[in-house]
């Protein structure tokens, strides 16, 4: 009898099935995910209903300024719930492949405990590495509001200027890189649209 479960189709990652005991923490993930990305698809393919024309460039700026506001809080939704999935993946597989269970994490040393979070950081930039540095310094928290040692003041300053923009037909956000006397934002682009399509559904919708 297989008592294994696939959680990452394209790593092909599997764990014991003991471990899904809180497996409804990923179905409430994914189901957040799901309408976050339906939403956003549907606006952006029907723009006419929303009193919004067809976009006829290969980027433009969001002018609608309700849907403008709309989108911007569905990117800080979707990075922060992508995030919050992809790291409950990495836990598990952590748990998994050390054949530890949920209880013994309060007896681990402190050594062992920065080593499982190290492991699971790393799983995380191996999968989404721009949408997590995007919540970082905007979807968790704003870096101005709550700064880095290393954030600069361009950076601080542009995780305030979530601006969106139709990118060959995707809502995309920090399209145009800010730079300022000689400083750079570290602030990636991305669309929800095609992180969803590309990787999420790709490396987890099988679950």
């Amino acid at each position: 009898m297989n008592n294994r479960i696939t959680i990452d189709f394209i790593d092909n990652i599997d764990v014991d099935s003991k471990y899904f005991i809180n497996q409804h923490q990923l179905t409430n993930l994914k189901a957040g995910l799901d309408f976050i990305f339906n939403q956003t698809k549907y606006i952006q393919d029907n723009p006419e209903r929303f009193g919004t024309p067809k976009f006829v460039t290969e980027a433009e700026f969001l002018m609608n300024p309700y849907l403008s506001d709309l989108v911007a809080c569905f990117f800080q939704w979707f990075s922060v719930s992508i995030v919050s999935y992809v790291k409950l993946v990495g836990l598990l597989r952590y748990l998994d492949r050390n054949k530890l269970e949920y209880s013994n994490i309060t007896l681990l040393s402190k050594d062992i405990l920065a080593a499982m979070k190290r492991e699971i950081n790393a799983y995380i930039n191996s999968v989404i590495p721009d949408i997590k540095l995007w919540r970082d310094k905007v979807g968790a928290h704003f870096a101005m509001a709550d700064p880095f040692d290393n954030d600069n003041i361009v950076t601080m300053e542009d995780s305030l200027m979530t601006q969106i923009y139709l990118v060959k037909g995707k809502y995309t956000t920090h399209l145009f890189h800010l730079n300022f006397a000689g400083k750079s934002s570290v602030i990636p682009e991305w669309s929800i649209v095609n992180i969803y399509e590309n990787v999420f559904k790709s490396r987890y919708l099988n679950l």
